[in-house]
């Protein structure tokens, strides 16, 4: 009730309407009714109790209120402190404070209303509240408004988080509305979520029962019977809270709406205003209860048209008998407040023969949008035989179809107390009586033979210049050549320039001789020459000097005391400070910054070498620890952690050469993913890397045939050098091309060598050719890799039919079209396309 308070205290120090006198003293204490705003039909509006003379604690209790024809709900109490008084330097509170008990009223129909005589207690003190009478007018309504509550024209079922919308329509600018939404107050019935706005300056304040609510609009314009609207539309998600018919109270506001012109007392035009009142009419929702025939047992409430579920182990090696954290998620196109997780130990979760499970899921967490939710479980192993994790079922009802789906999670390949080493690449088995070899997508064991292990040489981990760098020296190759042919062309035109900045400086320093020595010699012999070199100065400086300035210091030098005193120290300062301002004038506008600036770009943006060594020698290290691992389970967690330090360091200083050490440990650890991902990044900046070019045609020799990418485009054949060279090579080679040619027609002596003019032309056409390579190459920004086994659907849902009869196994390569919420929809090698959850994929650009 915080926000209601401070609606009430604020409008009743702006607006005060006394309805009852004041009742008779109690201790010195008197109460009375105040009216916070206006009364109106169907509007909210603050009622208060306002009692003088109570001390701070405790505080009073507010008084029930009953008044037929009133629905009266109480809010909150406010103390506002008296006046103080200090006696014999003791601070004492005089005359008590004023306690302001604020209630939200709301009146059905117009009319004068008796409030009851109450009682505010403090305490052993009671100060009576006379009663009186609360008058409620109604207002009249106008074409130029209306408000309404637009329900689902459907049955909703409990549990279903649905839309509901309020649409408010304008032809006049409106002034102090007034919300009255029943619908925000039924939590009882309804559990209203409101969603964050889209835009924070599209907001209007709703009154609650919790206070002041925030709700976002989006505006448009629309017809209706004739007449244009401009539409204000507030969105809410509503989840049903228990089944039968539910009504819902007219919603209604109140307004200021313009109604003409008028004058104001001083002749002026002024707009007048009145006020009017847009009611909806009452409203029904049915809701029905879930059907309890056919109710799958994995259902837990979720009641939806769209969830997807995914469970992730921490490791996929375990002993028998150990702790294995079981990471469940859950997402839909709706908040999952009220959506739990089946038991894992009941149908469609986890075998009892070979699970242990609590009974009960921990308290799920939700994502900030409160879309996804994780629950993360701890279970054991206790069947050594034991070789996957099997799909989870998680069931829901579809209110669109009426009737409920089940979905299930992948697997998940588990090793247990030395069974074969599995990665999260090898989630989907082989098919049952299937001849085919073993692939990426069907094989339980990935063997490595054929790929090159070998690491980077020592010293690689650098590789080419970090990011940073390469645009500072790229910047640098540009703006360089053109500051110094700039400057030279600047020195040919600026002789005369040169000579006059000498006369200045010259004129400065003379100046400054003279005020120094001012300070010493007599004001008789210094007065003269310091006149006349002044003059002199601003003469060359284009300046002119206030003629009372030389006078003053003429009169000083001819004053009686002149032979034997300096000039008064008050001019002495006065010409310093001329003189500081005359020297700060010449120095601007010199511009000789630029090489310092250049510099300085390139060198803070030089990266720490230093670190990037040191995150390069731990994973080598840890690389090495798992080439050398005999044990298979050691052998894959030891690559795992040489993948996490590959990427840590490729996150500070992008290299080819490290992100193929990096595919090659996720290589090891059976992340094809993560791998494919890597190679891919290697090639983007580095074409020439051999190691990732042919473990990346190692790995997609695995895959289906129907899922291999083409090995090379149109579009690397265009230039020579266009499918050899990286990005960054031909940025390089056309700056310093560009750089080459501008510092040959720099006129270094004077004149340019007419014999160095083809160098400048040659370095022109590189730069050119290396600029069109850039400009027409095909980023390929919509690449993207599988990370981890995933259902190629047909639309953008969970329940959509598959379009293909396998998942795509994790390292699959793919272009991303488009995006709708969660999903992506993606093409593959051939004619192949549908949909995928976005979470599965991850783009090779970064």
């Amino acid at each position: 009730m915080r926000a209601l308070r401070l609606i009430g205290v604020a409008a009743l120090a702006t607006l005060a309407i006394v309805i009852a006198a004041p009742a008779a003293h109690a201790q010195g204490a008197q109460g009375r009714y105040q009216l916070g705003s206006k009364a109106f039909v169907g509007a909210p509006f603050v009622l208060a109790i306002v009692v003088d003379g109570l001390e701070e604690q405790p505080a009073p209790k507010l008084p029930s209120l009953t008044v037929p024809g009133l629905e009266i709900i109480e809010g909150d109490a406010d103390f506002r402190g008296g006046f103080n008084l200090t006696v014999n330097g003791r601070r004492v509170q005089g005359g008590g404070g004023t306690w302001v008990l604020t209630y939200r009223v709301t009146a059905e129909k117009a009319g004068l209303f008796n409030l009851p005589a109450v009682d505010v207690t403090q305490g052993a003190t009671t100060v009576p509240i006379r009663g009186g009478n609360l008058e409620v007018i109604d207002l009249p309504t106008t074409n130029d408004m209306r408000f309404a509550v637009t329900l689902p024209q459907r049955p909703v079922y409990v549990g279903e988080t649905f839309p509901i919308e309020l649409e408010w329509l304008l032809r006049k600018n409106p002034q102090d509305q007034q919300f009255g939404v029943p619908l925000l107050n039924m939590d009882s019935t309804l559990s209203v979520q409101v969603p964050t706005p889209a835009n924070p300056r599209q907001v209007l304040e709703f009154a609650t029962d919790k206070g002041q609510q925030k709700l976002g609009f989006a505006q448009d314009r629309v017809t209706r019977d004739g007449l244009t609207y401009d539409r204000f539309r507030f969105p809410l998600q509503v989840t049903a809270r228990k089944s039968g018919p539910i009504v819902i109270p007219p919603a209604s506001v109140v307004v200021e709406l313009e109604i003409g012109q008028g004058r104001d007392a001083f002749g002026f035009p002024v707009a007048r205003t009145d006020t009017f009142r847009a009611t909806d009419v009452q409203r029904t929702l049915e809701v029905r209860p879930v059907p309890e025939t056919d109710k799958p047992p994995s259902f837990a409430g979720a009641v939806g048209s769209s969830y997807s579920i995914a469970a992730r182990a921490s490791r996929s090696v375990v002993q028998l008998g150990e702790p294995l954290e079981l990471e469940i998620t859950v997402k839909s196109d709706q908040r999952l407040d009220t959506v739990n997780l089946p038991p894992l130990d009941g149908p469609g979760g986890l075998p009892k023969a070979k699970f242990a499970a609590p009974a009960d899921a921990p308290v799920g967490e939700l994502s900030d949008d409160g879309k996804q939710k994780t629950w993360k479980v701890s279970v054991q192993v206790t069947a050594a035989d034991t070789t996957e994790i099997p799909g989870l079922a998680f069931a829901y009802f579809d209110p669109a179809k009426a009737s409920y789906q089940t979905i299930h999670s992948e697997p998940i390949a588990l090793s247990v107390k030395g069974g074969s080493v599995v990665g999260a690449a090898q989630v989907v088995g082989q098919p049952a009586g299937s001849g085919a070899p073993p692939t990426a997508e069907s094989s339980s064991v990935l063997s490595l033979a054929g790929v090159d292990l070998a690491l980077s040489p020592p010293g690689a981990g650098g590789g080419p210049l970090g990011r940073g760098v390469l645009w500072a020296i790229v910047v640098a190759l540009y703006l360089a050549p053109l500051a110094l042919l700039g400057l030279a062309l600047a020195r040919r035109r600026g002789a005369g320039r040169r000579e006059e900045v000498g006369e200045v400086k010259a004129a400065l320093r003379a100046l400054a001789a003279e005020i120094e020595r001012a300070r010493q010699a007599p004001a008789k012999d210094a007065a003269i020459a310091l006149s006349r070199c002044l003059s002199t100065t601003a003469r060359t400086l284009g300046r002119t000097v206030d003629d009372t300035l030389i006078a003053r210091i003429e009169n000083a030098g001819f004053a009686p005391d002149a032979k034997g005193e300096p000039l008064p120290s008050e001019l002495r300062a006065e010409l310093a400070d001329l003189l500081d301002t005359w020297t700060k004038d010449a120095r601007r506008g010199g511009g000789r910054g630029g090489a310092a600036a250049l510099v300085l770009i390139v060198a803070t943006a030089w990266p720490g070498a230093a670190r990037a060594d040191e995150g390069m020698t731990a994973a080598r290290g840890a690389y090495q620890d798992a080439l050398a691992a005999t044990e298979p389970a050691a052998k894959q967690r030891a690559f795992a952690a040489a993948a996490a330090a590959f990427g840590r360091v490729v996150a500070a200083r992008p290299s080819a050469a490290v992100y193929t050490d990096l595919g090659n440990a996720a290589l090891g650890a059976g992340d094809l993913g993560a791998a494919v991902l890597a190679y891919r990044r290697a090639m983007a900046l580095d074409r020439d890397d051999g190691r990732a070019r042919r473990n990346l045609a190692w790995v997609r020799s695995r895959l289906p045939a129907e899922l291999r990418p083409a090995s090379t485009s149109a579009t690397e054949t265009l230039f020579f050098f266009h499918a050899a060279w990286s990005r960054d090579r031909r940025l390089l080679v056309g700056a310093f091309a560009f750089a080459i040619a501008i510092l040959v027609l720099v006129p270094w002596r004077g004149a340019r060598r007419r014999s160095l003019t083809p160098i400048a032309v040659i370095g022109g056409i590189v730069w050119a050719t290396m600029t069109i390579s850039l400009v027409i190459e095909d980023p390929r920004a919509s690449d993207a890799v599988v990370m981890q086994a995933a259902e190629l659907r047909t639309a953008d849902s969970a329940v959509a039919p598959v379009a293909r009869a396998t998942p795509l196994p994790a390292g699959t390569e793919l272009t991303i079209g488009e995006r709708r919420g969660d999903w992506v929809r993606v093409h593959l090698a051939g004619t192949l396309s549908g949909w995928l959850p976005a979470g599965a994929v991850e783009r090779v650009a970064r």
